[in-house]
């Protein structure tokens, strides 16, 4: 944990050396347009998968799968799933966000949640069917490690809440699957 804690310190610092402005209360004054994003026409059909950039997280991935639309019912949206459930973007209590996150492409001249990640974590995406299919098996590893660290009590009552089904998700698809529904 303290590795992640110091790579994100060392993200916020970086931040702060580059565009961040003293007293920031908003993720969009931290990231300007710009960072290297492959633009929608670039992604595959499932989505974008990117490998984190920030020290001590290299091994780690981004998911960003894509949906028909966001729960405000905007088209063309996307869910990004992030290596940790809390990224720090500021040094303020209220300056993270969770995973997942969703937004959609309706801002093209404005910066979305994706650039706050690729910004904050370094990401470098890749729209290579590889990439895509090395995220999703680390994402399912990841979920079935965590699994496995369940208490026993409740790995049973995720079986009867699940059905015994804990995996049907945005990761059990290839990179030529559609965007999530």
């Amino acid at each position: 944990m303290s590795i992640i804690n110091s790579a994100l310190n060392r993200a916020a610092a970086r931040l702060r050396c580059s565009s961040v402005t003293p007293g920031v209360h908003s993720p969009w004054e931290v990231v300007a347009r710009g960072v290297q994003v492959p633009s929608p026409a670039e992604w595959l059909p499932a989505g974008l998968a990117g490998r984190v950039g920030v020290d001590g997280r290299q091994r780690e991935w981004v998911i960003a799968r894509s949906m028909r639309m966001d729960m405000d019912g905007t088209p063309d949206a996307y869910r990004l799933f992030l290596p940790t459930e809390v990224l720090q973007w500021g040094q303020g209590p209220g300056e993270y966000v969770q995973s997942p996150l969703e937004d959609n492409h309706g801002h093209p001249l404005d910066p979305g949640f994706i650039e706050l990640v690729t910004r904050v974590l370094d990401v470098n995406w890749d729209t290579s069917p590889e990439a895509w299919n090395e995220a999703c098996a680390w994402f399912r590893e990841r979920g079935e490690r965590e699994d496995r660290e369940l208490m026993p009590e409740d790995g049973r009552r995720l079986e009867w809440l699940t059905g015994g089904d804990f995996r049907p998700g945005p990761f059990d698809v290839g990179p030529y699957h559609g965007p999530m529904t």
